[in-house]
């Protein structure tokens, strides 16, 4: 995992936390810069990575956690049921976004389809953790099966704690393009620290 970061990453994101891939899965991998942040895991497990990062030009606090939901219906529910219990009592400033592999309502998908009940849960989990969605600007997809007459579905989201929003009212998602080789979008997601004139975090889904 040291090789691949030294030969994916530039050279100043040099701390990293890795939870390997399981079975058909895809690993997770949260990287940051150890000049500006310092970073240490809170938690780790096969469907997530939550990292707490102290900025060291403002001693500003926050919680990034890096997801990757399992795609099977079965394997679904016990992350759900995972997402409704995870403990965020230690939160405030706290930022989740990923490739949940759910949607929540029937426009994610550009034809019909879609389990209602895993729709309706998510969106209990949503509701119970007291989420703000903060929306992909300009795309309604961030999945295609890569057919002719193509699936589309936005199975990548990005959420923030309501607290999140008062401190940094200045985060974007900027939508890139559809990957060639995992069918996802690229995406990231800008963060201005105040009082800072540059984007001090970003977040992106590669």
């Amino acid at each position: 995992m040291i090789t691949f970061t030294s030969k994916s990453c530039p050279r100043n994101l040099d701390q990293f936390a890795y939870s390997p891939s399981i079975g058909a899965s895809r690993g997770i991998i949260t990287i940051w810069n150890s000049s500006l942040f310092d970073g240490s895991v809170v938690h780790i497990n096969s469907y997530a990575i939550t990292i707490k990062l102290l900025c060291k030009l403002d001693n500003k606090i926050i919680h990034v956690t890096n997801i990757y939901g399992p795609a099977s219906s079965p394997h679904k529910m016990g992350f759900i049921t995972w997402l409704m219990n995870f403990d965020t009592s230690d939160f405030d400033d706290w930022v989740l976004g990923g490739d949940f592999n759910l949607i929540r309502y029937p426009k994610n998908r550009n034809r019909p389809g879609g389990d209602q009940t895993e729709m309706n849960l998510f969106n209990e989990a949503i509701s119970d953790l007291d989420l703000v969605d903060i929306p992909f600007s300009g795309r309604n997809y961030t999945w295609s099966n890569m057919q002719n007459d193509a699936l589309l579905v936005k199975l990548d989201w990005i959420f923030t704690s309501a607290s999140w929003t008062l401190s940094f009212p200045a985060t974007f998602v900027q939508p890139l393009s559809l990957s060639l080789t995992t069918f996802h979008m690229f995406f990231i997601l800008e963060v201005a620290f105040p009082n800072q004139k540059i984007s001090d975090l970003k977040i992106s889904r590669l």
